[in-house]
C-alpha cells in the first residue's frame, strides 16, 4: 500500500516541527508535490514557535513533542507504525489548532499576524517565501490544519482533499 503521509499534517504537525508533510495549506498553492519531504529541524521549529505569542507557546511545544517522539515511526516505512504516528500527531495538531483558534478569537491585530507567520512557516515546511502572504487569516489556516488533523486522526489523507472545505 503506497500510502504517502499527509502535506498538511506534516504542515500542522510540522506546525510544531514535524516533517513528514505530504501537503499543506500555503505550500500547495505555491509548490509541486515532488514526494521529497525534509523535517524542519527541531531547533528551527523551536525557534518559530519562540515567535508566537507567550499563551500558545506551551501548546505548541507540546505538539513538538510528539513530533519529536514519532518521527522514527514516519520514516520507518512500516505502515502501521506510520498510521499510529500520524493519528497521535492528528490529535496532537487537533487539540493545539482547537487552542489556537480559540486565542485569535480575542487576539490583536498584532498577535495574529505573528500566529499566521508561525503557522506560514510550518505550512511551507520551514522554507516560506517570507513573511505569511499579505491578507493571510490566521484562523483559516488554524482551520485548514485542524481539518487535516482530524482527517488524519480517522486515517484519511489530507492531500485528497474535501469538497466542503473552502481554500
Amino acid at each position: 500500500m503506497g500510502r504517502r503521509i499527509p502535506r498538511m499534517l506534516c504542515a500542522a504537525a510540522l506546525l510544531c516541527g514535524l516533517a513528514l508533510s505530504p501537503f499543506t495549506y500555503a505550500w500547495a498553492d505555491h509548490h509541486e508535490d515532488t514526494g521529497d519531504h525534509q523535517p524542519i529541524s527541531i531547533p528551527a521549529a523551536e525557534e518559530a514557535i519562540s515567535h508566537l505569542p507567550a499563551p500558545l507557546q506551551p501548546i505548541f511545544a507540546a505538539t513538538l513533542e510528539v513530533d519529536k517522539q514519532t518521527r522514527n515511526a514516519f520514516s520507518s516505512g512500516d505502515p502501521a507504525m506510520m498510521m499510529a504516528a500520524g493519528q497521535a500527531m492528528g490529535q496532537a495538531i487537533k487539540v493545539c489548532m482547537e487552542q489556537t483558534r480559540q486565542f485569535l478569537g480575542s487576539a490583536s491585530p498584532e498577535d495574529a499576524d505573528k500566529v499566521a507567520g508561525v503557522l506560514h512557516f510550518f505550512a511551507s515546511e520551514g522554507q516560506p517565501d517570507g513573511p505569511a502572504p499579505p491578507g493571510s487569516e490566521a484562523v483559516q489556516m488554524a482551520q485548514h490544519m485542524l481539518h487535516d488533523a482530524e482527517m488524519m486522526i480517522a486515517g484519511q489523507d489530507p492531500g485528497m482533499g474535501d469538497p466542503n472545505m473552502p481554500l
